[in-house]
């Protein structure tokens, strides 16, 4: 049976919050039925993570949209990263000076109703279809190694709740800008949207502000407007947060029947 003929629009909505400066960068590139969409998550100081920021959400955008979306397309994107951690590692200051720069990645390729994803660090895709929400990358910080550790034994459940309490456990095991073997995540076979589906980029200052009920919610708004429900969850998460509300930044993908 033939395809449904998806198309898609594409919003996205960023916030500083409490910080001095704007670290998170959001890009999109729409042509026809394809399109490209990043968000980065900048760290390394004022000028370090909104310079990554924004290097590696330029070139990924400029790399990638014209890139053919055939079988090969996970193994380009695996390139792509190799290519973005050497831009960022090589980022420096007005005197020269290297500036220890870093930041995550989550980006999206569509071509119709066929989409591939990738991401690096804790920036997170939410999958919302038929009301169920999916997060469909894994958050690549230390609490990933201890939940490996329990996993074998190494630990036991109460020194695996121990840790977890402690803040390091958040702390990034990969990013672009590490400079070493990268944790990369990516589907090998593009996913099939569906008329109704949802995509929702977003950095760690929407989820780490909201409960996944709220994004569900808030996504599942039946006459929403893409654009609003962007502001919806920048707005909500901004007021939930008690103090010091980090950078948020969220791009939200709306699937629907080409008319």
């Amino acid at each position: 049976m033939e395809s449904e003929k998806i198309t898609f629009s594409i919003a996205k909505k960023s916030v500083i919050g409490d910080r001095i400066y704007q670290q998170d960068k959001a890009k999109f590139k729409k042509t026809g039925n394809r399109a490209a969409a990043v968000l980065c998550d900048g760290m390394g100081g004022k000028e370090g993570g909104a310079a990554a920021s924004q290097m590696a959400a330029y070139y990924f955008i400029k790399d990638m949209v014209d890139m053919p979306y055939d079988e090969h397309l996970p193994d380009k994107l695996c390139q792509e990263m190799d290519r973005l951690d050497e831009k960022v590692l090589r980022i420096k200051d007005k005197t020269g000076r290297l500036l220890s720069a870093g930041t995550t990645l989550a980006a999206v390729l569509i071509e119709g109703n066929r989409l591939w994803h990738v991401s690096v660090g804790d920036s997170r895709i939410y999958l919302l279809r038929e009301g169920e929400l999916t997060c469909l990358t894994v958050d690549h910080n230390y609490e990933l190694v201890l939940r490996e550790y329990r996993a074998k034994g190494y630990i036991s459940q109460e020194e695996l709740a121990e840790s977890l309490q402690d803040s390091r456990a958040q702390s990034l095991i990969s990013y672009l800008g590490l400079g070493k073997k990268k944790i990369i995540d990516k589907n090998e076979a593009p996913l099939e949207m569906k008329e109704g589906d949802k995509i929702i980029l977003c950095s760690d200052g929407l989820y780490k502000s909201l409960y996944e009920s709220q994004i569900r919610a808030i996504v599942s708004e039946e006459y929403g407007k893409i654009d609003e429900i962007a502001d919806r969850l920048v707005q909500v998460a901004e007021s939930c947060s008690a103090n010091d509300q980090d950078n948020t930044t969220v791009m939200v993908i709306d699937f629907y029947k080409e008319r």
